[in-house]
């Protein structure tokens, strides 16, 4: 009962991303609850998803609930990740020490001041 409605009060408080309450607010009619086709308008319009949003609200809404909670679920997933599954896997040898790597940094990075007439340092680098 009440122990349950407070747990799920401090969950919300701790995980809910301004940005995901209000593109759930923006789609859903009744403000607690996403239809299949208010979700399939997110993966069309916001996800660019193509042809196959309607397919795939169906197969997320059986695997999410419909709730704000249940799309949180979804983005913070594996298949809500805004990177191609390609993209996902280490493609690259990281068995070697830092130090073997190439790292790109900003070319101002080292400065203390501005670019025409402060100083620089390593310990800018630092911060």
């Amino acid at each position: 009962g009440r122990q349950v409605r407070e747990f799920v009060l401090f969950y919300k408080m701790l995980t809910q991303r301004d940005e995901v309450w209000k593109l759930f607010q923006d789609y859903s009619n009744d403000g607690d609850l996403l239809s299949a086709g208010e979700l399939e308008s997110i993966l069309c319009v916001e996800q660019h998803e193509g042809d196959a949003c309607s397919q795939h609200a169906q197969e997320l809404i059986a695997r999410y609930e419909p709730s704000e909670i249940g799309f949180q679920l979804y983005l913070c997933s594996r298949e809500g990740s805004i990177l191609e599954a390609a993209q996902r896997d280490l493609y690259q040898d990281m068995s070697q020490s830092l130090s073997h790597y190439f790292l790109p940094s900003s070319h101002n990075t080292y400065l203390l001041e501005d670019q025409l007439t402060g100083q620089s340092s390593l310990e800018a680098y630092i911060q």
